[in-house]
């Protein structure tokens, strides 16, 4: 995985990552260390991410495995009081409460990218080159041998159309 597919789409899931491991872990401190424990390991193995189908699935389930860990290296052993079986017993619930949130965002992922699809060449490339790329209006200007206010133009033009398609596909 290269750093900007690493950076489009495993550093985006940081708050499913930390909403998961603040509700198993019960503390947002030690939730933040968790999460940036998995970050690490996960930037450590970027190149097998490549081979992975479900990436945000798996990031989550690194997560919970990670909050696992941290639970069994704490001597989490103690007695369990009432609040902690309750907080616990929640888990289920928050997997398919996150599955369900991953599952609809690569739908809307995947109405989005053919959406983009369905876009004239010009407008697409520059909407890919401009927020999917992350390129400077300069650096458009110098490979398409556009003028700024063109690139301004044809963007714009972009979004309202991908604006309509969403608003016919949200209001059907």
């Amino acid at each position: 995985m290269t750093t900007d597919k690493f950076k489009h789409i495993i550093i985006p899931l940081q708050s499913h990552m930390q909403l998961l491991a603040e509700r198993i872990l019960g503390d947002e401190t030690e939730a933040e260390d968790a999460v940036q424990d998995v970050f690490m390991r996960l930037w450590e193995q970027r190149d097998k991410l490549d081979g992975v189908i479900n990436v945000k699935s798996y990031v989550l389930q690194s997560t919970r495995l990670r909050c696992i860990d941290i639970i069994r290296s704490n001597g989490h052993s103690k007695e369990f009081t009432t609040s902690d079986v309750d907080a616990t017993s929640n888990l289920p619930d928050l997997t398919e409460e996150i599955s369900e949130e991953v599952e609809l965002t690569e739908q809307r992922s995947a109405m989005l990218h053919s959406m983009l699809n369905d876009l004239p060449e010009k407008q697409r490339q520059l909407i890919r080159m401009r927020y999917l790329e992350e390129k400077e209006i300069a650096e458009i200007e110098k490979a398409l041998k556009m003028t700024s206010s063109n690139i301004y133009t044809t963007i714009s033009r972009a979004i309202q159309t991908l604006k309509t398609k969403l608003k016919n596909e949200y209001t059907r």
